[in-house]
């Protein structure tokens, strides 16, 4: 029997609408590595709302981002730009 080993994933993408807020895993997008796998599902989804990152590590809210359909993400909290999650 062979073992395969994968890397787990740090972070969980949430994102979702203002008005239609669906709520908890029905506003999940999915699980990635690195803060740059994060910001690419972001960018693909400009027409959605809001987003929240939750680090699996610290099992903490790390980013919690407003869209601005005309000028990308902004982020509401002192962590700041995403690229900076490690």
């Amino acid at each position: 029997m062979s073992t395969m080993q994968t890397k787990s994933k740090r972070y969980l993408l949430f994102m979702g609408c203002d008005p239609y807020p669906e709520g908890g895993w029905s506003d999940f997008m999915g699980a990635f590595e690195s803060p740059r796998e994060v910001k690419e599902c972001m960018d693909e989804h400009t027409h959605l709302d809001w987003a929240q990152v939750v680090d699996l590590t610290t099992m903490r809210c790390v980013c919690n981002a407003s869209a601005y359909k005309t000028r990308g993400w902004k982020t509401r909290d002192a962590f700041g730009d995403i690229e900076r999650v490690r």
